[in-house]
């Protein structure tokens, strides 16, 4: 597949990422988006206050007064948000499409972290990109005032640079992009942080590879999260003195009617078997498209919305698990193409933990939270369905756009039923 056809093929897909982020962001009602009405009141906090703001309880606001719900928040999203804010009067379409030209990035970015990663496979860039652009509730949050999509555009180039180091090694200047990164992931969404045990894998496979020893896979590891952690040091002591807690873990509980699963459970009259198969479910289903987050935990089927939807993501999900264990068993991934993919693989598997913990803690059933790790996702399911194994006898085999791109044209059609109503009915 020569260059030429690849670069026609990532300008059909920004242009169809464009027109689906618009469609979105003209289509859901203004709040409908996850926690929306807070994002966009930070933003005008700042505006007005021209800096940085403090949360305040909503308990202790006085009635009618903008919400300062995410001012816990790290600013970078915001403030780029902030010019756009004062230029329009607060228009929500103007500050939403901030957001649209970030999902934009991603899905570049995306596509060349592939050709990077698999140089000779172009299919998969073009597939994993097509994956990005077209999941619903990354190209909804693509149209959405909320500081996600940024998040997850660092997110993708730090699992980039981290792939890069297990298939290239590292240089010194790698270290210090990687921890810049980092950083300003960490200056976007303090969550981020879940990435560090990402870092490990990445560093081991590179020494089990032979791409680095074992000294310089510490030195290196260690100052790329030093770096960042110095980055966002400014923000991280603000929050010290401010709240007491530089990560403001704190706080969440303090934003909004936020339930414990005891108290979810006590309300509705649950086992904890059945709280944790609805967050499981729902969770599972909202990574892929939107459902409204005021509907009833009980009964599930509400919870969890219409089955079309679900029955379609769990057969492409069941149908891409069973097809990469079958590629991997019959000898169809090898060498650094199978290093990518374990680290992506762990990476996903490492983000369980940190939901588990969240959904313990209150109750909560967001697959967004997961986004963090759309790269790996986007890469693992694209890889399934490459028709070529990841070998050199099949570098020179014709690709077919085809096999990698049906799980995107499935999600497309997921995220036009989204549009003509299927996801935001309450």
């Amino acid at each position: 597949m020569n260059e030429t056809t690849l670069r026609r093929a990532l300008l059909v897909l920004l242009a169809a990422s464009l027109l689906l982020s618009l469609c979105f962001a003209i289509r859901v009602p203004f709040g409908d988006n996850p926690d929306e009405t807070a994002h966009r009141d930070y933003i005008g906090l700042i505006v007005q206050e021209r800096g940085f703001v403090r949360f305040i309880p909503h308990a202790d606001l006085p009635e009618g007064a903008p919400s300062r719900d995410e001012a816990h928040q790290p600013p970078l999203y915001y403030l780029l948000c902030a010019p756009v804010y004062a230029l329009s009067n607060g228009d929500t379409l103007a500050v939403r499409l901030v957001a649209t030209v970030i999902q934009l990035a991603t899905v570049c970015l995306t596509f060349l972290a592939c050709r990077d990663l698999f140089p000779k496979r172009g299919e998969i860039a073009v597939g994993a990109a097509a994956f990005v652009a077209f999941l619903p509730i990354q190209a909804q949050l693509g149209a959405a005032i909320s500081n996600d999509a940024l998040t997850v555009l660092f997110c993708t180039a730090i699992f980039w640079r981290l792939a890069a180091l297990v298939v290239y090694g590292q240089t010194v200047k790698d270290v210090l992009w990687l921890g810049a990164l980092f950083g300003l992931g960490l200056w976007t969404k303090l969550s981020v942080v879940q990435l560090v045990p990402a870092f490990g894998v990445a560093y081991f496979l590179a020494v089990r590879g032979g791409r680095m020893t074992a000294k310089q896979a510490v030195l290196y590891g260690v100052g790329a999260l030093a770096l960042g952690t110095l980055i966002a040091s400014p923000w991280l002591v603000r929050n010290t003195r401010l709240y007491g807690d530089p990560l403001t873990l704190g706080i969440y509980k303090l934003t909004g009617a936020n339930f414990s699963p005891a108290k979810i459970q006590y309300a509705y009259r649950l086992l904890p078997a059945d709280y944790f198969r609805a967050v499981a479910i729902r969770s599972f289903a909202t990574f892929f498209y939107f459902l409204h987050p005021n509907l009833p935990i009980d009964p599930l089927q509400k919870f969890v919305g219409s089955p079309v939807p679900l029955v379609t993501v769990v057969a492409v999900a069941v149908a891409s698990l069973a097809a990469i264990y079958r590629k991997a068993k019959e000898g169809g991934i090898g060498g650094d193409a199978a290093n990518v993919l374990l680290l992506f693989g762990g990476a996903i598997l490492l983000m369980l933990p940190f939901f588990t913990q969240f959904v313990l803690t209150v109750f909560q059933a967001q697959g967004r939270y997961f986004l963090p790790v759309l790269l790996p996702v986007a890469v693992i399911t694209t890889a399934a369905w490459a028709s070529r194994t990841f070998g050199a006898d099949n570098d020179k085999v014709p690709a077919n756009l085809l096999s990698v791109l049906w799980v995107p044209a499935v999600l497309l059609a997921l995220a036009v039923y989204q549009l003509i109503g299927g996801g935001f009915v309450r």
